[in-house]
């Protein structure tokens, strides 16, 4: 466990003590965010191979990962 870990429980915890948010629902955040992060990182790879290659596909990708990912992260 790294010290970034912990700190993301540490999240869902001070979530619990200030907020009253029960802490399976901070951990849900915390996976949102991590969730955002990947989305974020395949974006980024999707424009990084545009650039090197053929676009289409990549923007494919980059279309598929904000679409699937924004209604992961919508949904209940």
């Amino acid at each position: 466990m790294t010290p970034g870990k912990v700190g993301e429980v540490l999240k869902a915890y001070l979530a619990r003590e200030f907020a009253g948010l029960p802490m399976a629902s901070g951990v849900a955040v915390v996976f949102c965010e991590r969730l955002a992060d990947l989305i974020a990182v395949i974006a980024l790879s999707a424009g990084a191979v545009s650039v090197l290659g053929s676009s289409l596909p990549a923007l494919v990708i980059v279309a598929v990962a904000v679409l699937g990912g924004t209604a992961l992260l919508n949904s209940r």
